[in-house]
């Protein structure tokens, strides 16, 4: 039986200076009574928050662009502070590691990265998390409420552990979250790449007025973030989101998972490069014979949103594959709209054009429903950006304090 728990006072305090902060940093700049209408509080206790947090250096009050209605009276707007804390966010992929520093709002103020070393093992990858933060921390004047984590599954955000992720220099039952917070003195979040992608575009991307999507993303692998209800879908160990490793032929080839056909086998950066080289072997014309090289996947999806014929003919494959799994996904989880994140052109092209049609002449009860499908408002940095989000989205909810308070903990 779920273990019931109530409020006090502190815990509501808490809830409604993280919804109001939450408001400010999604957004700010905002008036007061914006402030105190879109989050149902009252004018006194949404003035009393304000000023709680510009004593603090949390945010700050700015002029109103726009002519005031009232003679005389200057209005203000309550916006971030450039002395707010900041968060920090580090994204694993399986190539290198990226740390970086952001404010309540996402904007990143600084950051470095690193290829991992030719034999990677866990202490490695933890010295060289530490190594960036610690560069990073030297130089950061603002103080510090947290690090977010984001990695390649399955993963564990119950422990924080990497549990065996496929493809991963063999690492495993590596509970990275708590030896990071144990060696920095910092909260801690461990999550899977996608559900973080899928956080970051729900506070601050193209998912902010959506109550449900999916989020779908290729980046080394094929993974799924789900919404729902306003809400990041995790699972009870965030192990939530393994699309790549779902099977789409129960006879096909074993996959590094364990499972057999499953939809990373298929649908790969890999074989797209591999089907382009062919067919400009065959027939040499084109926006991707004009370099005269093998083209990558970047240069092949560019060229697809230019009409290239080669270049689209390369990705078709790719994308029925993907709609096969994607239209299993959403009869599921009856979300209408998809936010795709990969490496390339920021913006909606070729491959979300071909899901859109293949999804809805698959999708079940298509004749009462339409799904969208658009490409999602921080590309391939979306997982990075959920790193850092994993942490502000506890700030938001009142499970991490929102300032470093002198003298005793918050």
């Amino acid at each position: 039986m779920r273990k019931l728990t109530g409020k006090n006072s502190q815990d509501i305090k808490a809830l409604n200076r993280g919804l109001v902060l939450k408001l400010i940093s999604t957004e700010g700049p905002i008036s007061r009574g914006n402030i105190a209408a879109r989050t149902g509080l009252t004018k006194m206790t949404a003035t009393n928050i304000i000023t709680e947090l510009l004593e603090n250096g949390v945010v700050q009050e700015i002029k109103d662009p726009t002519p005031s209605a009232s003679p005389g009276r200057i209005p203000y707007l309550v916006e971030i502070a450039p002395t707010s804390p900041v968060v920090c966010g580090v994204l694993l992929d399986r190539v290198g590691c990226r740390v970086h520093l952001s404010d309540y709002k996402a904007n990143i103020l600084a950051e470095k990265s690193s290829l991992y070393p030719e034999t990677c093992s866990a202490q490695t990858l933890l010295d060289l998390v530490l190594d960036l933060f610690t560069q990073l921390q030297q130089k950061c004047p603002r103080n510090i409420m947290g690090i977010g984590i984001s990695a390649p599954g399955p993963l564990s955000s119950v422990t924080g552990s990497i549990l065996n992720p496929p493809n991963f220099y063999g690492i495993r039952d590596f509970p990275i979250a708590p030896l990071v917070q144990e060696r920095t003195g910092y909260p801690c979040i461990l999550m899977h790449d996608a559900n973080a992608g899928a956080l970051a575009e729900r506070l601050y991307g193209n998912g902010k007025s959506l109550s449900g999507f999916v989020y779908l993303q290729f980046h080394h692998g094929i993974g799924a973030g789900l919404i729902t209800d306003g809400l990041l879908a995790e699972g009870s160990m965030g192990l939530a989101g393994e699309i790549g490793h779902t099977s789409i032929n129960f006879d096909g080839p074993e996959c590094a998972c364990g499972n057999t056909g499953c939809l990373e086998l298929y649908a790969n950066a890999d074989h797209v490069e591999k089907l382009a080289a062919s067919l400009l072997q065959q027939n040499p014309s084109g926006i991707l014979a004009e370099s005269g090289t093998a083209p990558g996947w970047e240069e092949i999806v560019a060229a697809a949103n230019r009409g290239d014929a080669i270049a689209v003919q390369a990705l078709e494959p790719f994308c029925r594959y993907v709609s096969l799994a994607l239209t299993n996904y959403l009869n599921l989880t009856d979300c209408h709209t998809v936010l795709l994140s990969y490496v390339g052109e920021n913006r909606d092209g070729m491959i979300e054009q071909s899901l859109e049609q293949q999804i809805n002449q698959k999708l079940l009860a298509s004749e009462y429903r339409h799904i969208r499908v658009r490409h999602a408002c921080f590309g391939s940095s979306a997982p990075v950006v959920g790193a850092a989000a994993a942490v502000t989205n506890d700030i938001f909810s009142g499970k991490l304090p929102i300032y470093e308070k002198k003298g005793s903990p918050e």
